[in-house]
């Protein structure tokens, strides 16, 4: 397998931000607000994390890494932990599955990890700009 483009990240991530408006108008009708931004965040994370894997050229450890991932989110699903943390959980599984399946040495890791808190600052930036949690996750 090839490994994805730019151009290909970019569109998968996208259509998985376009995503967000319709996820949240039917979770938040059945759950509430908070419960709602918590799964969908959730939800994005793990889409995103099975296109990653599913992209990797690996083949031992893709199934155990994804089901592994299912656990870690439900499980803070399932303890209530606040939204900041589920954040941080999701984008640090991000980190770890990129630096499985795509890099091949501790520098490249490092940077993946670099380009996960580049996003994450990006976000913070655009949020304390326009208190608009679904501009952020965009």
């Amino acid at each position: 397998m090839h490994r994805p483009t730019l151009l290909e990240g970019v569109l998968v991530a996208l259509v998985l931000s376009l995503s967000v408006s319709p996820l949240i108008v039917f979770v938040q009708l059945a759950l509430g607000s908070l419960l709602a931004w918590k799964i969908v965040v959730m939800v994005l994370a793990y889409a995103y994390i099975c296109y990653l894997l599913a992209r990797s050229g690996r083949r031992s450890g893709r199934v155990t890494l994804g089901l592994l991932a299912l656990t870690v989110l439900l499980a803070s699903l399932l303890f209530n932990l606040r939204f900041p943390t589920i954040l941080l959980l999701c984008v640090t599984l991000m980190w770890a599955v990129r630096s499985f399946a795509y890099s091949r040495s501790l520098v490249s890791a490092v940077l993946q990890g670099g380009v996960c808190l580049l996003g994450c600052g990006a976000a913070l930036m655009v949020y304390g700009h326009s208190s608009s949690l679904a501009l952020a996750i965009c």
